[in-house]
């Protein structure tokens, strides 16, 4: 199982927030596959992509780094 990474800065949290308002389409499973079959914490709730990298968002409401394609 993947460890919860620390929260991203707060810039980006709100960036992140507002690309999934606008396109919310959960991505779990595409992490899922990035990650090579680890499991995601259960902590989180919902995931993104932006930027060449993914991130899921926590029960607390943070997001969280989960990992960058090259």
């Amino acid at each position: 199982m993947l460890s919860v990474a620390p929260p991203v800065p707060r810039d980006l949290q709100k960036l992140l927030d507002r690309l999934a308002r606008m396109h919310p389409e959960e991505r779990r499973d595409e992490v899922l596959a990035f990650c090579d079959g680890e499991t995601l914490p259960t902590e989180y709730c919902t995931c993104t992509w932006y930027d060449g990298c993914y991130y899921c968002k926590s029960e607390d409401g943070l997001w969280h780094k989960v990992g960058c394609s090259l």
